[in-house]
Protein backbone atom coordinates (compact mmCIF):
# COMPACT_ATOMS: atom_id res chain seq x y z
CA UNK A 1 0.00 0.00 0.00
CA UNK A 2 1.22 3.48 -0.86
CA UNK A 3 1.90 5.41 2.37
CA UNK A 4 2.83 8.52 0.41
CA UNK A 5 -0.36 9.20 -1.58
CA UNK A 6 -0.23 11.43 -4.62
CA UNK A 7 -3.77 11.06 -5.94
CA UNK A 8 -7.38 10.91 -4.78
CA UNK A 9 -7.34 7.16 -5.44
CA UNK A 10 -4.29 6.73 -3.18
CA UNK A 11 -6.10 8.54 -0.35
CA UNK A 12 -9.21 6.42 -0.80
CA UNK A 13 -7.09 3.26 -0.64
CA UNK A 14 -5.84 4.47 2.77
CA UNK A 15 -9.43 4.90 3.98
CA UNK A 16 -9.76 8.69 3.57
CA UNK A 17 -12.95 10.26 2.21
CA UNK A 18 -12.46 12.33 -0.92
CA UNK A 19 -16.07 13.19 -1.69
CA UNK A 20 -16.38 16.17 0.62
CA UNK A 21 -19.20 18.68 0.69
CA UNK A 22 -17.12 21.83 1.22
CA UNK A 23 -18.26 23.75 -1.87
CA UNK A 24 -21.97 23.25 -1.19
CA UNK A 25 -21.66 23.90 2.56
CA UNK A 26 -19.53 27.03 2.15
CA UNK A 27 -21.86 28.42 -0.54
CA UNK A 28 -24.92 27.92 1.64
CA UNK A 29 -23.15 29.45 4.61
CA UNK A 30 -22.11 32.61 2.74
CA UNK A 31 -25.73 33.04 1.63
CA UNK A 32 -26.77 33.08 5.32
CA UNK A 33 -23.98 35.27 6.74
CA UNK A 34 -24.01 39.03 6.35
CA UNK A 35 -20.61 40.37 5.26
CA UNK A 36 -18.96 36.96 4.94
CA UNK A 37 -16.61 36.03 2.10
CA UNK A 38 -16.65 32.69 0.27
CA UNK A 39 -13.14 31.40 -0.43
CA UNK A 40 -12.05 28.68 -2.85
CA UNK A 41 -8.44 27.63 -2.53
CA UNK A 42 -5.77 25.04 -3.01
CA UNK A 43 -4.78 23.43 0.29
CA UNK A 44 -2.58 20.62 1.57
CA UNK A 45 -3.96 17.51 3.22
CA UNK A 46 -3.09 17.58 6.93
CA UNK A 47 -1.60 14.07 7.05
CA UNK A 48 0.12 14.34 3.68
CA UNK A 49 1.37 17.92 3.13
CA UNK A 50 2.63 17.27 -0.39
CA UNK A 51 -0.87 16.29 -1.54
CA UNK A 52 -2.84 19.35 -2.73
CA UNK A 53 -6.59 19.61 -3.32
CA UNK A 54 -9.28 22.24 -3.82
CA UNK A 55 -11.36 23.33 -0.85
CA UNK A 56 -13.94 25.95 0.15
CA UNK A 57 -14.47 27.88 3.39
CA UNK A 58 -15.83 31.16 4.74
CA UNK A 59 -13.92 34.18 6.05
CA UNK A 60 -15.59 36.63 8.41
CA UNK A 61 -14.26 39.78 10.07
CA UNK A 62 -14.90 39.74 13.83
CA UNK A 63 -14.28 42.41 16.43
CA UNK A 64 -12.39 41.03 19.43
CA UNK A 65 -12.35 44.31 21.35
CA UNK A 66 -13.30 47.83 20.33
CA UNK A 67 -10.98 48.68 17.44
CA UNK A 68 -9.34 45.22 17.36
CA UNK A 69 -10.49 43.06 14.46
CA UNK A 70 -9.38 39.77 12.99
CA UNK A 71 -10.41 37.47 10.16
CA UNK A 72 -11.91 34.19 11.29
CA UNK A 73 -12.11 31.14 9.02
CA UNK A 74 -15.28 29.09 9.33
CA UNK A 75 -15.13 25.59 7.84
CA UNK A 76 -18.22 23.44 8.34
CA UNK A 77 -17.47 20.89 5.65
CA UNK A 78 -18.08 17.20 6.32
CA UNK A 79 -19.91 17.90 9.58
CA UNK A 80 -17.06 19.84 11.20
CA UNK A 81 -17.33 23.22 12.86
CA UNK A 82 -13.84 24.70 12.56
CA UNK A 83 -13.51 28.36 13.55
CA UNK A 84 -9.92 29.59 13.78
CA UNK A 85 -7.91 32.69 12.89
CA UNK A 86 -7.20 32.96 9.18
CA UNK A 87 -3.43 33.00 9.73
CA UNK A 88 -3.50 29.62 11.49
CA UNK A 89 -5.82 28.06 8.91
CA UNK A 90 -3.55 29.21 6.09
CA UNK A 91 -0.48 27.95 7.93
CA UNK A 92 -1.96 24.50 8.64
CA UNK A 93 -3.31 24.14 5.10
CA UNK A 94 -0.22 25.61 3.44
CA UNK A 95 -2.54 27.99 1.62
CA UNK A 96 -0.98 30.49 -0.77
CA UNK A 97 -2.89 33.72 -1.37
CA UNK A 98 -2.19 34.29 -5.05
CA UNK A 99 -4.30 34.30 -8.22
CA UNK A 100 -5.05 30.81 -9.51
CA UNK A 101 -4.50 29.26 -6.08
CA UNK A 102 -7.08 31.29 -4.11
CA UNK A 103 -10.27 33.13 -5.06
CA UNK A 104 -12.62 35.18 -2.88
CA UNK A 105 -16.28 35.98 -3.55
CA UNK A 106 -18.86 38.23 -1.92
CA UNK A 107 -22.33 36.81 -1.45
CA UNK A 108 -23.55 38.46 -4.67
CA UNK A 109 -20.52 37.29 -6.67
CA UNK A 110 -20.97 33.72 -5.40
CA UNK A 111 -24.66 33.73 -6.26
CA UNK A 112 -23.86 34.96 -9.79
CA UNK A 113 -21.07 32.41 -10.33
CA UNK A 114 -23.26 29.52 -9.16
CA UNK A 115 -26.06 30.66 -11.47
CA UNK A 116 -23.73 31.12 -14.46
CA UNK A 117 -21.84 27.84 -14.02
CA UNK A 118 -24.58 25.61 -12.61
CA UNK A 119 -22.39 24.39 -9.73
CA UNK A 120 -20.94 25.54 -6.40
CA UNK A 121 -17.30 25.61 -7.43
CA UNK A 122 -14.44 25.76 -7.75
CA UNK A 123 -14.72 28.53 -10.33
CA UNK A 124 -11.43 30.39 -10.75
CA UNK A 125 -8.62 28.08 -9.63
CA UNK A 126 -5.79 27.00 -11.93
CA UNK A 127 -5.54 23.31 -11.16
CA UNK A 128 -6.75 20.01 -12.46
CA UNK A 129 -7.41 18.02 -9.31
Amino acid sequence: MNVNPRTREDLEALGYRTDGDCFVVAFRLVMDMEGATLVHGEVSHGDFPELRFTHAWIEQQVELLPGIRMTLVIDRSNGRNVQIPKELYYLFGRIVDEPGKLARYTRDQARRMAFETGHYGPWDLDNDF
